[in-house]
């Protein structure tokens, strides 16, 4: 995950625990929100994630009084934060099995807040893309 993806994670991150330490939110902010999201997408050349948030804002159409617990928009993320890591499995699968070092790792993570596995698994994968970066 380049870090334009990775800064444009953390930002979603970053509004979702604003929004669960705050008041519940109406469609209106969700739907800027999204557009936002969308916009920036489109600037960093992710149009898989500005796609999706245009199909989030379309769904939205029409519920801008409705309030949301941040609960509710995370749910309502889930396809966004997929988009995230689709397009980041399929760039590790294209590096070559003899680029790779070392025993596999497996990392378990249990609980119900996708949004910070998203978060976590953003941080492994630059982790790695460091570690990558420093061998000879």
């Amino acid at each position: 995950m380049d870090r334009s993806v990775a800064s444009l994670l953390d930002r979603i991150h970053e509004q979702y625990e604003r929004w669960r330490a705050g008041p519940p939110l109406d469609g209106g902010e969700l739907a800027r929100f999204f557009n936002a999201v969308g916009r920036t997408a489109a600037v960093i050349g992710r149009s898989d994630i500005a796609a999706e948030a245009e199909r989030l804002i379309h769904r939205l159409n029409g519920q801008t009084k409705r309030q949301w617990t941040a609960e509710e928009a995370l749910m309502e993320m889930v396809s966004l934060l997929r988009c995230f890591y689709e397009a980041g499995e399929a760039a590790s699968a294209a590096i070559p099995s003899s680029h790779r070092q070392g025993p596999k790792a497996a990392i378990l993570l249990c609980g119900n807040d996708p949004l910070f596995f998203a978060y976590v698994r953003g941080a492994a994968n630059r982790a790695m893309a460091f570690h990558d970066d420093s061998l000879p």
